[in-house]
């Protein structure tokens, strides 16, 4: 028998998920075992064993894991390609074939046909194979657990926000849309489909006596992988409530359209800190209705793109019936220098309605607190106030938490904290301030500056505000010493005077008449 050429390897940490163990057992394992396969490739820190062979060894003694079904053991096969975009391609794939299989009646689950994803032999066999185990472990299954391995796998390249994270964002959409029904959702930067995704859990179902047409999803991402993934993941788990269109573009650089139809809401986490965004190329283009934005504020950008999609009502306040949108944005969106006449312009416009400061560990990157902002369609009349929300201190607490790190967020209170401003409600964290009050020199919206501390006062703060309380008092001292060394000047002082006919020969001034 010829020897084969496409030997599927695994690491340490793939073979402790086969054998349901930790790392560490299997390292015992290879010590303790002189039979344990030995490596076929990689490098002694990383070795990668033969797939086949490991199998073979798991079974004879009896360490191969109860739990372990065919998914786990095609994974290795995917995990082999060793690309992102490959194996994605193969998760993509997976889910467009399971999106236009038959269902049981015989009909298509969405009735559109299969999308279109270039795979290689070696892509399009692992594919066939995924299908075929779909038949018995389930097709919305099948398709959860490869996406899940792949976004682990690459969870360093990709940046996904947290399923908690995207249900609050439709719960403040929802909110400040008030009572008008939603039947359209966008998100310009879609990813993986995990906004869209708690929108359709949310609006899903039409109210009674609202359009009885299905919601519509729409999506854009400049990733094929990304955006295909997406669709296919919006159609099994949507399935026919919810009419799904995902395109593969550069959302900003794309050459803009409108929307073919009003978009309710808007809900997006768009690419931060980005420099080469189309800044250029993109000066004169029409969505910069409040200013074109520096090469720096590419997170502006993306704010002005979500306010020309928005559907321009007549309502007016936060719980009006104008189209809205929920942003994720880094926190210097809301203070840095070079966005101030930019967010005058939005303030003025009535387009900004709330921020809201999340805690820090909410969404990548974990080590930052990002910002909500709300927006809505430009009002017809200014919008007199600006709500603004400090919930970075919403964390249970550690005697509720066993953990050694940063104590869990505490999504509820969060929650409840948004939604009772939104509603006009007052408490601690939040305030409602005129817009009036706003603009100014800096324009800074950043809600630790305007809203009280809602809880008790950490004691690492109580330090930092001691330190600034004696750095000003020092400094007060030092001014009053140089004040002292001064002294009033003693008797009148004579003040010079000046005719007209000079200052008219030096041209101050001119005499008409």
């Amino acid at each position: 028998m010829a020897q084969r050429t496409d030997q599927v390897s695994v690491t340490l940490a793939a073979i402790a998920r086969l054998a349901g163990v930790g790392r560490a057992a299997v390292s015992n394992w290879r010590r303790r075992h002189p039979d344990f396969p030995e490596p076929v490739g990689g490098t002694d820190a990383s070795p990668q064993f033969a797939l086949e062979a490991v199998e073979e060894w798991l079974k004879q003694n009896d360490k191969i894991a109860a739990t372990a079904g065919p998914l786990d053991r095609l994974w290795p096969r995917v995990a082999d390609l060793s690309d992102r975009d490959r194996m994605g391609r193969v998760v993509a794939g997976v889910g467009a074939r399971l999106a236009s299989a038959p269902a049981a009646d015989g009909e298509l689950v969405t009735g559109r046909t299969e999308q279109d994803v270039a795979l290689d032999p070696a892509e399009q066999a692992l594919v066939d194979e995924a299908v075929r185990m779909a038949g018995t472990e389930g097709g919305a299954e099948t398709f959860r657990f490869l996406l899940d391995r792949w976004l682990g796998t690459h969870v360093r390249q990709i940046a996904t926000t947290p399923a908690p994270l995207a249900t609050l964002m439709a719960a403040i959409a929802a909110a400040a849309r008030g009572a008008a029904p939603v039947r359209t959702v966008a998100d310009p930067a879609c990813g993986t489909g995990t906004l869209l995704l708690a929108a359709a859990r949310r609006w899903s179902e039409p109210e009674a006596g609202s359009d009885l047409r299905p919601l519509g999803l729409l999506g854009n991402d400049r990733d094929p992988v990304l955006s295909s993934i997406a669709d296919a993941r919006l159609i099994l788990e949507a399935g026919q409530q919810a009419l799904v269109s995902v395109t593969a573009m550069d959302t900003l650089r794309d050459t803009f359209r409108p929307p073919s139809e009003p978009v309710d809401v808007v809900l997006c986490n768009p690419p931060a800190n980005e420099r080469d965004w189309g800044h250029t190329e993109l000066a004169t283009d029409r969505r910069w209705t409040y200013g074109q934005p520096p090469r720096t504020e590419s997170e502006l950008a993306w704010v002005q793109h979500v306010v020309s999609m928005l559907d321009e009502g007549k309502g007016a306040g936060v719980t009006g019936h104008d189209g809205v949108a929920v942003v994720l944005l880094p926190p210097g969106v809301a203070a840095r220098r070079a966005g101030r006449r930019i967010r005058a312009g939005l303030l003025r416009a009535g387009v900004i309605r709330a921020v809201v400061a999340l805690p820090a560990g909410a969404a990548p990157p974990y080590g930052i607190g990002l910002h909500l902002w709300v927006l809505a369609a430009p009002a017809p009349r200014s919008q007199d106030s600006v709500v603004l929300v400090d919930a970075s201190d919403c964390r249970h607490t550690p005697s509720t938490v066993s953990t050694p790190r940063l104590p869990a967020i505490d999504w509820d209170a969060i929650g409840d904290r948004i939604l009772n401003a939104l509603q006009g409600g007052e408490g601690p964290g939040s305030v409602s301030v005129p817009v009036t009050d706003l603009l100014g020199e800096e324009t800074d919206l950043t809600p630790a500056r305007h809203a009280a501390a809602a809880g008790p006062t950490r004691p690492v703060d109580l330090r930092r505000l001691w330190t600034r309380y004696e750095k000003g008092l020092l400094a007060t001292q030092d001014a009053g010493r140089s004040l002292r060394e001064l002294s009033a000047v003693q008797g009148t002082v004579s003040l010079g005077t000046v005719s007209v006919a000079e200052l008219e020969r030096a041209k101050a001034l001119s005499i008409l008449s």
